[in-house]
């Protein structure tokens, strides 16, 4: 995983535990499969737009090389 998100949608330093805002760490697997490395479970595209839209923080990295691919999988490019 790299150290700095490349985007405005990642947080560059993780959250103060009591901050409102979360990070979650979503790996895409092969069948374009996300899962949520926080929750333990696998989320949809949907779920987490719904997320960014509680103001919390998603940063979705391709499972095999790492690269972060967050704003091609949520459609912001």
């Amino acid at each position: 995983m790299p150290a700095r998100p490349c985007h405005t949608l990642c947080m560059e330093q993780p959250p103060d535990p009591g901050s409102p805002a979360a990070l979650h760490v979503v790996k895409r697997y092969a069948g374009a499969r996300l899962y949520d490395a926080g929750t333990l479970s696998y989320v949809t595209v949907d779920q987490l737009r719904a997320l960014l839209r509680t103001d919390a923080e998603v940063a979705i990295y391709d499972a095999d090389d790492g690269r972060e691919i967050t704003r091609s999988v949520l459609g912001l490019n």
